[in-house]
């Protein structure tokens, strides 16, 4: 479909995906690096938080457990909120869960102390227009002085697959069907599918360290920090450091108190 957004994309490849997996015993926990930030930023246990992407409510189940209350959980695939609610009700947890885009948040502005963006939500929006589009509508959702953490996949993690994307962004100066962006690739296993069942393949950015607070700043969001999540779980003040085998690079922004 050559009109069809890639957010459209996004909800068709990932439905089209859900009957070979089995969410339902994924664990609850959160990541090392998320428990690491949310101890680092001493985030109150009455705070207002959105986990956005949330899933199946891994990283917002995660945080219930460790007594935070006021929290929702956003994601734009119906079949990951569906199950999510089904659990949350299974527990007893009185957590609703929305499904919506993550610029489409249904709350007034200025309702969130922290919104979350784990798991490379941000690098799934595309195109860059898009992820502005979202940056600039959780700024709005959030109070004055509120976080965001924020996590994307780095592009050089190993100097190979850098290299490769570069010479894939190469070759869409002659060929590029998709409109990909630079830093974009194609989501590993879904040209083959594309080609045998017809569901349109969906692609993810790879970041530059410089991208994230880039984007921050044409927002108008603060970057509080950047580091790597390896980085962060052993010291939480970490800076940015050395990239490779690092993949997953962490940003904490904030919402300046004025403006």
């Amino acid at each position: 479909m050559a009109h069809e957004s890639h957010k459209e994309t996004v909800i068709r490849s990932y439905s089209a995906g859900l009957p070979n997996k089995d969410f339902a015993q994924r664990p609850t926990v959160l990541h090392s690096y998320e428990q690491a930030l949310i101890n680092a930023y001493n985030i109150p246990p009455d705070a207002r938080i959105c986990t956005l992407g949330s899933g199946v409510g891994r990283e917002t189940f995660g945080l219930y457990e460790r007594g935070y209350r006021n929290l929702c959980g956003l994601d734009i695939l119906p079949e990951f909120i569906e199950t999510a609610r089904r659990d949350a009700a299974a527990r007893g947890w009185d957590i609703p869960f929305e499904c919506c885009a993550a610029d489409e948040m249904p709350y007034p502005d200025g309702s969130f102390d922290l919104i979350t963006m784990f798991n490379n939500l941000y690098g799934l929006i595309a195109p860059h227009a898009a992820r502005l589009q979202t940056l600039q509508a959780v700024k709005r959702k959030l109070r004055p002085g509120g976080l965001v953490f924020l996590t994307a996949n780095s592009l050089w993690h190993k100097s190979s697959y850098g290299l490769a994307i570069q010479l894939m962004e190469f070759g869409r100066i002659f060929y590029n069907p998709r409109k990909l962006e630079r830093g974009d690739k194609v989501v590993r296993g879904e040209l083959a599918r594309e080609r045998r069942d017809g569901v349109p393949a969906s692609w993810s950015h790879w970041f530059r360290t410089n991208e994230v607070p880039a984007d921050a700043a044409k927002v108008g969001l603060r970057v509080v920090q950047g580091a790597t999540a390896r980085a962060i779980t052993q010291n939480p003040k970490a800076t940015m450091g050395k990239l490779r085998n690092q993949n997953v690079l962490v940003y904490v922004l904030q919402r300046p108190e004025s403006g």
